[in-house]
């Protein structure tokens, strides 16, 4: 699905990643972990071909792209109701109705409320319903499960498995440990100028923090 070859990329003349190698398979869940600031949403937006590599390529065998980015950057106080927002997914021909999605995240019965109207929460299942009714092959998530309640982060994990089952391809960029460990078998580390790949279970919970706030010594 995904083969990142040679991947360079310079923020301001700031060589952020180098010589990255990376395949991910059709239909797998791959968390995404490294510190703050390092450059996860950076690696994404490469895949997505919303920013170029200063050098090397990323070949995608799709064109089919759902991305959600994290919640900060969009603005919920748009005019626009509920039902509007999960309509504007309706982009293909493979596109599922608005109706089929809002269900699958608790949410037909509020589809006339605006969005300044929803909670964090609610707001957060109505971009995973939007994703739904564009029915990508493809998933990118960055970190969709910030600051959401219990039942959300339910909701969440629940559309995750049945696009998992489905045979999608996803991507999720997470911060919690426990998250990773319970539902993912591979997770890729993002480090200081550079990018691996791992497999979940020979991490322990210990050495995936070492990880975060030590960085490319404790990826080896």
């Amino acid at each position: 699905m995904l083969h990142v070859q040679n991947l360079c990329f310079n923020y301001i003349k700031y060589p952020l990643f180098h010589n990255v190698e990376l395949t991910l398979k059709k239909g797998s869940m791959t968390a995404v972990f490294g510190p703050n600031g390092i450059g996860k949403t950076t690696f994404l937006k490469l895949i997505t071909g919303l920013i170029k590599p200063t050098s090397g390529n990323v070949i995608l065998n799709t064109n089919q792209i759902g991305f959600l980015a994290q919640r900060n950057t969009l603005d919920i106080h748009f005019p626009i109701t509920l039902y509007e927002m999960v309509e504007m997914g309706q982009v293909s021909s493979t596109a599922l109705p608005v109706k089929t999605a809002l269900e699958r995240v608790g949410l037909w019965n509020m589809r006339y409320k605006y969005l300044d109207e929803l909670s964090g929460g609610q707001f957060q299942r109505a971009l995973f319903a939007r994703l739904i009714v564009q029915n990508p092959e493809f998933i990118l998530l960055d970190e969709p499960f910030n600051a959401v309640d219990c039942q959300t982060l339910n909701y969440l994990i629940e559309q995750l498995k049945l696009w998992h089952k489905e045979g999608k391809t996803i991507l999720v960029v997470l911060h919690d440990f426990d998250l990773i460990q319970k539902h993912f078998k591979e997770c890729i580390f993002v480090g200081h100028d550079f990018i691996k790949k791992l497999t979940v279970k020979d991490i322990s919970f210990e050495k995936m923090t070492q990880m975060m706030f030590c960085g490319q010594h404790y990826a080896s």
